[in-house]
């Protein structure tokens, strides 16, 4: 048996020492490539080429050709019926403000896939349909097609791309217009009642959890902050409270509750609980921006009255912004996991033509943009989702094929989904003249130990490594023909393995 371990060790070193700078540039669809070419007459040579790119190198190739019998043996994958859940919380951005026209070319109105908690009052904690329009709290449920939210976006965009045909998505909305992080700490105290939102929220991610099947939470999307600038600003404006509403009433929010390194750390305190009570150490966590131009473009507000009235330009708010962000960044640091999607250039209700601020007192309606329209709450999902894809990241590399003494071909690596602890997959594919889908000719549980270096890119402990051995009367048939190793997430999501491709002669 002529081994590549020389080169397999090669290749591991170079991907963790610079996976992370490559994580970025390789989408899902790079080619982790191993090109057999099986000669029965000799077992393969050690590459004395090293590594190639993908578009300086040319594929060996032979004038003959049998296309490989399926094995019956390939492995299926462990998914079960039940939801994959998503949350959607914070302030108004996350429920259903967007309003005007749109255009998903994902999907809209009802999909097949695509359930939620219900609301309103016949169907309160009830399974049903889900449309652009969901139920959120403080919202009619007769705005079908009038309204959008990013979860939906989202939602579709994950069904596309992740869901296994076996299951669906289902949507747990609990934001609320106008409320602040405040009321998620429960060791805050101020008049009114700071528990509602979680413990509502709380009813509603049960009543998922307890639907037949297999279920997970799968993320957890958040929008939230316009408030939490204001109380802010009040503060660094000598303002001892800010009234701040929520379902059924409103508080006096002490304004001294409202700095941005406080905001960091209730929020961090939140998604750990929230991991916690789960047993979901790696939910992802995506926040999105604000509409910066609701800050920019505001005119001046009075807060108080007579001797105690004080004048406010909320383009001052602006300013505090990155201040703001900033304390969003420093989750990712603190407690891993997390996305922060940009919303710069996203159209809003204003730019849709819609008078939300009309009477308000706040500004002219022509400068409204605190509300994205529904066409921005579109595109958002999407950007969301972007996120949210970048935590759940593929990692991997084919490290080396090695034919054994009896015409096996040995295909050894790793691979793994980005703080996943399901028991994973992978095939080795073949692509026979003329195919237009690639065809499994082997595969194997990825159930061998791997490094600590694996195991820091992939956020669990493992195990992580795979070998898959093609059969003697396979690998002759694949003389010539190009390998990949694909990891398969469920049955419609097989994702190929990113890493350094290799090339024998």
């Amino acid at each position: 048996m002529n081994s590549l371990d020389s080169i397999s060790r090669f290749s591991l070193k170079v991907m963790l020492r610079f996976g992370m700078r490559f994580q970025k540039k390789l989408a899902v669809r790079i080619f982790a490539v191993a090109v057999l070419t099986i000669a029965s007459i000799s077992p393969f040579q050690n590459c004395s080429s090293g590594f190639q790119s993908l578009e300086s190198s040319k594929v060996a190739t032979t004038t003959t050709r049998v296309d490989p019998v399926p094995n019956p043996e390939i492995l299926k994958p462990l998914d079960e019926a039940g939801y994959d859940i998503i949350i959607t919380a914070g302030q108004s951005n996350s429920t259903m403000a967007g309003q005007g026209s749109f255009q998903d070319p994902v999907g809209s109105g009802y999909d097949a896939q695509i359930f939620q908690i219900g609301r309103e009052p016949q169907v309160n904690l009830k399974v049903i349909p889900a449309g652009d329009a969901i139920q959120a709290w403080g919202y009619a449920p007769s705005l079908e097609g009038k309204r959008a939210a990013f979860v939906m976006s989202f939602a579709r965009q994950y069904a596309k791309e992740r869901l296994s045909s076996k299951r669906k998505v289902l949507i747990v909305a609990g934001g609320y217009g106008g409320t602040s992080l405040l009321f998620w700490d429960d060791k805050v105290e101020f008049t009114g009642d700071n528990t509602i939102l979680a413990d509502d929220l709380k009813a509603r991610v049960a009543a998922a959890l307890r639907q037949p099947g297999q279920n997970r939470v799968v993320a957890f999307l958040w929008h939230q902050g316009e408030t939490d600038v204001g109380v802010a600003y009040h503060l660094r404006n000598n303002l001892s409270t800010f009234s701040v509403p929520y379902p059924g009433g409103s508080a006096e929010v002490p304004t001294s509750l409202g700095g941005f390194s406080q905001h960091a750390q209730r929020l961090a305190n939140l998604i750990a609980k929230v991991r916690l009570e789960l047993d979901e150490p790696h939910l992802p966590f995506i926040k999105g921006e604000l509409s910066e131009r609701h800050f920019r473009d505001l005119g001046s507000v009075t807060v108080g009255s007579g001797a105690n009235a004080k004048t406010f330009n909320y383009a001052d708010q602006y300013l505090m912004l990155n201040d703001f962000y900033e304390a969003h960044r420093q989750l990712e640091p603190m407690i891993g996991d997390t996305g922060f999607a940009s919303s710069q250039g996203l159209p809003s209700n204003g730019d849709a033509g819609f008078a939300e601020c009309s009477g308000s007192g706040l500004e002219p309606v022509a400068k409204c943009h605190v509300h994205f329209s529904a066409q921005g709450q579109i595109e958002f999902g999407k950007r969301y989702f972007n996120k949210w894809r970048d935590i759940k990241k593929v990692f991997g590399n084919v490290e080396s094929a090695t034919r054994e003494t009896d015409g096996t071909v040995t295909v050894v690596g790793w691979t793994c989904e980005r703080g996943s602890t399901q028991k994973e997959i992978v095939h080795a594919i073949a692509s026979p003249t003329g195919a237009t889908e690639p065809t499994p000719v082997a595969s194997a549980y990825v159930d061998a130990a791997n490094e600590p270096e694996v195991s820091s890119l992939c956020g669990t402990a493992g195990p992580h490594r795979f070998k898959i051995l093609i059969p003697a009367h396979l690998a002759k048939s694949l003389s010539g023909q190009k390998i990949e190793v694909q990891l398969v997430l469920n049955d419609r999501s097989k994702v190929i393995v990113p890493g350094l491709p290799l090339y024998y002669p």
